[in-house]
């Protein structure tokens, strides 16, 4: 049996990312900072969560994608390589995502408190 076509992705407006992330950060702001990393780098959900703190560099506005989150079977978790050669790249940071990356960087330094 075939899998069935994915439905075509329409990507957010500006507008529709600065609302989700206001509502992220009144909602639950510990996922407020992850947010705005995805949304403003482009990454892809496992990149994002295999990204490692020696992988980014603040003072550069940069972060080098070296790996991906993987589920095997659903239920282990391992980090692979990324997705496409073309995925494991330096990705620019803006100001922005750069002090999000900072916060959340700090949150996990001393726990998530």
């Amino acid at each position: 049996m075939r899998r069935p076509a994915a439905a075509e992705r329409v990507p957010w407006s500006v507008e529709q990312a600065v609302q989700f992330l206001a509502h992220c950060r009144d909602a639950d702001p510990a996922f407020a900072d992850p947010f705005e990393v995805i949304i403003g780098t482009g990454l892809r959900k496992g990149e994002a969560l295999g990204l490692q703190r020696r992988c980014v560099r603040i003072g550069d506005r940069v972060m080098f994608i070296r790996h991906t989150l993987s589920a095997i079977d659903n239920h282990e978790l391992v980090l692979t390589a990324p997705k496409t050669k073309k995925s494991r790249n330096w990705v620019p940071l803006s100001d922005r995502v750069a002090a999000a990356l900072e916060r959340a960087m700090a949150k996990s330094h001393r726990g998530g408190q």
